[in-house]
C-alpha cells in the first residue's frame, strides 16, 4: 500500500532514470491518492511489473519535463516494461498532466511522453475514468484483453490512444479525445513483436479538434487510422471500428483512414464523421473490406 503521500523529485537530474513508486511481483496492490511531481526521465513515474490484482486510483501525476539528448521516456503509469505480465488491476480516476519534452530531446527523438502505457505482456487491466492532459500520447497500449473506457484525453502532441506492437482483444469505448496533434486513435502494426494488432473493438468514442495548433500540417492527420509501422511483419487485422463520433474542427486531413499494406479484414461501420477535412474516409479495400458510412 502507498496511499496519501506527496512525492516530488527536487533534484531533477535529467539524465538519471528515477521512478516515484515501483511495485514488482506483488499481489493486491493499492496505490491511491498520491501527489507526484517534477520527474524527468522515468519509464513509469508509477511502475508496476509482474503484479496481479489491485488498484491505482486518484493519483495526481504532473509537471514532468526532460530535455535530455540521450534516449529516454517520461511516462505517468507503466506496466511490465521488463517484467512478466500484470493483470486484474484497476487504473481509475487518476489525473496525469504536463509531461513534456524540451527542444533538445524533441529534435533527436520526437515526443516520448505517455500518460498510461501497458506494455506487451499486460493483460486484463481496467483503465477507466482517467483525465490525461498535455502529454505526447494519452494511452499507449500494447497489451491484450484490456478495457479502456470513459477516459478524457486532451492536448496530446501525437495521439490520444495508440494500439501498437500486437495490442489485441482490447475494448476501447466511451473515451473522449480532444485536440490531439497528429490523430485521435491509431491502430498500428509491428516489425519487432511477433503478434498482429488484432481483434480490438473501437466503439462509441468521441474525437474532436485534431491538429488545433497546426504542429502537424505536413502530416496526414486523422480522427482514427490504421497504419503499417515501418517494415511491418505483423499487421492490423480483424478490428472493429464502429459507432464513433469524429468531429475534426477544420485542421485534419482524414476522418477515418487505412493505409495500403497496414493489414486486412478490419471492419469500419456506422461512424459519424464531420468537420472541415479533406476526406471523410480514405480506406484501402484490402485493409478495410467491411465498410458502412
Amino acid at each position: 500500500i502507498v496511499e496519501g503521500v506527496r512525492i516530488r523529485y527536487e533534484d531533477q537530474v535529467d539524465d538519471r532514470y528515477v521512478k516515484a513508486i515501483a511495485f514488482r511481483n506483488c499481489r493486491r496492490i493499492r496505490i491511491v491518492s498520491n501527489d507526484i511531481s517534477q520527474f524527468t526521465k522515468a519509464n513509469g513515474i508509477i511502475y508496476v511489473g509482474g503484479t496481479q490484482y489491485g488498484i491505482i486510483a486518484r493519483n495526481h501525476i504532473h509537471d514532468g519535463w526532460t530535455n535530455s539528448e540521450t534516449w529516454g521516456q517520461l511516462t505517468g503509469i507503466v506496466f511490465d516494461d521488463d517484467d512478466n505480465g500484470s493483470s486484474y488491476i484497476s487504473v481509475t480516476r487518476n489525473r496525469i498532466r504536463n509531461l513534456v519534452n524540451g527542444p533538445g530531446f524533441l529534435a533527436r527523438f520526437n515526443n516520448q511522453t505517455d500518460g498510461i502505457s501497458p506494455i506487451v505482456r499486460s493483460n486484463h487491466l481496467s483503465i477507466t475514468d482517467n483525465v490525461i492532459d498535455n502529454v505526447g500520447e494519452g494511452i499507449d497500449l500494447m497489451g491484450t484483453n484490456n478495457d479502456v473506457e470513459r477516459n478524457v484525453i486532451t492536448n496530446s502532441y501525437l495521439f490520444g490512444i495508440k494500439l501498437v506492437h500486437g495490442a489485441s482483444a482490447n475494448t476501447i469505448r466511451f473515451n473522449v479525445i480532444r485536440d490531439s496533434g497528429f490523430g485521435g486513435i491509431l491502430l498500428s502494426g509491428s516489425s519487432v513483436i511477433p503478434r498482429d494488432t488484432a481483434d480490438n473493438v473501437i466503439t462509441n468514442n468521441h474525437i474532436e479538434g485534431v491538429n488545433r495548433d497546426h504542429n502537424h500540417d505536413t502530416n496526414s492527420t486523422f480522427g482514427i487510422a490504421i497504419w503499417p509501422n515501418g517494415g511491418t511483419y505483423y499487421a492490423v487485422r480483424r478490428n472493429r471500428i464502429a459507432d464513433n463520433i469524429v468531429s475534426l474542427g477544420g485542421n485534419a486531413l482524414f476522418g477515418i483512414a487505412a493505409e495500403r499494406g497496414a493489414g486486412s479484414l478490419n471492419a469500419v461501420r456506422t461512424n459519424d464523421v464531420s468537420g472541415w477535412i479533406r476526406k471523410q474516409y480514405d480506406l484501402d479495400p484490402v485493409v478495410v473490406p467491411f465498410f458502412q458510412p
